[in-house]
């Protein structure tokens, strides 16, 4: 999403993309006005749902929607079950959010995992303990995190 931009007028690119196989599409906004972000979300989400495509939303720090609460919001305000979160552990722990986090949701939001090796291991130092998603694993079994109900990758 960019500023003045309507992303309807993307819709050949999506056609584009799924001819060529694409069925999931991420989306971020540089728009500065939440509530057109969040309408353009929507309006992207219709045009994923009638190209049969499953959509999710990246929270970045400095963005738009820079944490986790404002990504929540933005799929509830979209309303779709196949738009849900792309949990990258770099940007969730620099947004102040972590395991904890993650683990509270319901694993129907989460769409889709970028595990991001400086968040595990503490990376930079202001951030030490705070983004360990190892915490987020499943109690039972030996599954990794991309592959935990929480985090699918497919």
């Amino acid at each position: 999403m960019r500023e003045e931009v309507d992303i309807r007028d993307g819709a050949a690119d999506l056609d584009v993309m799924y001819e060529l196989g694409v069925r999931r599409i991420n989306t971020v906004s540089l728009e500065p006005d939440l509530g057109r972000s969040f309408d353009q979300f929507g309006a992207l989400a219709e045009m994923a749902r009638a190209r049969e495509m499953v959509m999710t939303i990246e929270l970045s720090p400095g963005l738009t929607v820079g944490d986790l609460p404002t990504a929540l919001a933005a799929i509830r305000h979209v309303g779709w079950s196949e738009f849900r979160l792309l949990i990258d552990t770099m940007h969730l722990v620099r947004s102040g959010s972590g395991a904890a986090d993650i683990a509270a949701l319901d694993p129907a939001l989460v769409g889709y995992c970028q595990l991001e090796r400086r968040a595990t291991r503490g990376e930079p130092p202001e951030l030490h303990g705070r983004g360990d998603v190892r915490a987020a694993r499943p109690r039972r079994g030996r599954a990794t995190p991309a592959r935990s109900p929480r985090c699918p990758t497919t």
